[in-house]
């Protein structure tokens, strides 16, 4: 057994005793405040964005249907890549209309809302990627302590194989 899996098998081991561990549940119904998990019977579900009920509503599941049927399974890429199914684009200028503002955008969940919207609102990329150009050009040219690269960076600054 290499060292690598004796370490990630060791820190496994220690999220399961801590009881942090995390493994995926198989959904065998749809969602909703009760569901039906392979292996788990029903199960109460305090943890789902299922706020309004609607993820198995027949009139949301007839609309994407009908959805499905018109438009196919979606984009395959993200909206500046592949474009945007106009239905979205309906549904931003009308939730720019409800809220007073000049436009909307929308996204398939709130990770994805909160990883475009808090780094434009506080501009928190810029200053490590800043950083991170400055220190590659400085060691680009041998001008940098490398000793902050990570295993093998150092190499490939400077022209060498890691």
């Amino acid at each position: 057994m290499s060292a690598l899996t004796e370490q990630v098998g060791a820190e496994l081991t220690a999220l399961r005793d801590a009881r942090t561990y995390k493994r995926f549940n198989t959904l065998e119904s749809p969602q909703g405040p009760v569901v039906r998990m392979a292996g788990r019977g029903e199960v109460i579900v305090l943890s789902s964005n299922n706020y309004l009920g609607l993820a198995d509503h027949p009139e949301v599941v007839r609309a994407g249907i009908e959805g499905l049927e018109r438009y196919g399974a979606g984009t395959a890429s993200v909206r500046f890549i592949c474009g945007t199914f106009e239905p979205h684009l309906e549904l931003e200028r009308k939730v720019a209309d409800l809220s007073g503002t000049e436009a909307a955008l929308t996204y398939v969940s709130c990770w994805n809302a909160n990883e475009a919207v808090i780094p434009t609102l506080t501009d928190s990329t810029s200053q490590p990627r800043e950083h991170h150009r400055r220190r590659s050009a400085l060691a680009s040219r041998g001008e940098g302590d490398l000793s902050a690269l990570g295993p093998g960076q150092a190499q490939r600054r400077s022209g060498g194989r890691p």
